[in-house]
């Protein structure tokens, strides 16, 4: 849904046309490793925009060449957006305002091939190189890779997913970590559990004979994070809300029993995965096996509660010490997850946010 560049005819030149303010964001066009155009946002943290920015109103020009200091002296957030529209949509900008300054970070906000401004068409291939390009870009300019916390929303989880791993590779260490908010386990179990307003509008297809495999064999673009997830060495935190209407929270719980596997060992196949033949012996034998995963679960799980149960935090401890998190939450649905102010506290406090290099 790259053609749907929301909001139409934006001018995204002048991030201050959407309520930002004129020099905390500045309009910047990457370059990936194929040379495609990205456009992007870099928002400076607060603190630093207000002692170094703000009181004399420098020239554009001069606000750039101030980018490199502001990451050295601030973590840096890359964030990456679903599927559709652009940077300049609403929530997105509450998004990178409220990360600049209730968590005090910088955020740096791009526009996948395709998209918006960028050229190129998007892939699955291209856009994680993509956003490994923008990983690529902050270490040039001075960051340091565990400096660098990795936000991926819905769609852009998957593309977070790989890119980090990818870069965890080529920088020889782990970033400061990986959020994952309304991901996505793959697209084709997406595809499975789509049901809007009820209606499981793909799952006849798998009554046609051959027809699921064919359906498969034409979706070209993947994004099968479960696969990538356990290479992931950087502290990941998965959030998703009870309320999203788009994504199930049933692929985050996939997607933290595959994070967990080293710990647990593999978790038994999702029932969305059974096919209509399926025998109530069957169907028996993989409950018994969910039962005593759940067991297994129970007792190496850490759970925190907030009161009412709005953020759930199910927590576990790899064999080498990071910490793999999956957070619950009430209310946020899809969209606005991220400007949830509980789940901003949650990421503070576990990636050290809010406070100067």
């Amino acid at each position: 849904m790259h053609n749907l560049r929301l909001p139409w005819g934006a001018n995204f030149s002048r991030p201050e046309e959407f309520g930002l303010s004129p020099f905390k964001t500045v309009n910047l066009m990457l370059t990936s490793t194929d040379n495609i155009t990205l456009g992007s946002w870099f928002t400076f943290s607060e603190p630093f925009f207000r002692s170094r920015i703000h009181s004399r109103m420098a020239s554009v020009a001069e606000v750039e060449s101030l980018i490199p200091s502001a990451l050295k002296t601030y973590p840096t957030i890359l964030y990456l957006h679903g599927n559709a529209a652009t940077r300049a949509v609403p929530t997105r900008v509450q998004i990178y305002s409220t990360f600049s300054s209730r968590m005090q970070v910088n955020v740096l906000a791009i526009d996948y091939r395709g998209f918006a401004e960028s050229t190129g068409y998007p892939t699955e291939r291209g856009t994680i190189d993509d956003a490994l390009s923008a990983i690529k870009w902050l270490v040039g300019q001075g960051a340091k890779p565990e400096d660098i916390l990795v936000i991926g929303h819905s769609l852009g989880a998957g593309i977070a997913t790989q890119s980090i791993e990818q870069a965890e590779e080529e920088f020889g260490q782990p970033l400061r970590g990986l959020v994952m908010m309304g991901s996505q386990a793959s697209v084709p179990h997406h595809m499975e559990t789509f049901v809007p307003g009820g209606i499981p509008v793909l799952r006849p297809v798998k009554l046609i004979p051959g027809g699921w495999e064919l359906l498969l064999a034409y979706t070209y673009t993947q994004f099968r994070t479960l696969e990538h997830i356990p290479n992931v060495k950087s502290p990941v935190t998965i959030v998703h809300s009870h309320d999203d209407d788009d994504t199930p929270i049933s692929h985050a719980v996939l997607v933290f029993d595959q994070l967990i596997s080293s710990v647990l060992g593999p978790a038994p196949p999702s029932f969305h995965a059974l096919p209509f033949s399926t025998s109530e012996e069957e169907f028996t034998t993989l409950k018994a096996k969910h039962q005593e995963y759940r067991k297994l679960r129970d007792g190496a799980v850490m759970i925190s509660r907030t009161p009412n149960d709005a953020f759930v935090v199910n927590e576990v401890v790899r064999p080498d010490g990071v910490k793999l998190a999956f957070v619950e939450t009430k209310y946020g649905g899809h969209g606005r997850i991220a400007a949830q102010e509980g789940v901003q506290d949650i990421l503070i406090e576990r990636y050290h946010l809010r406070n100067p290099l």
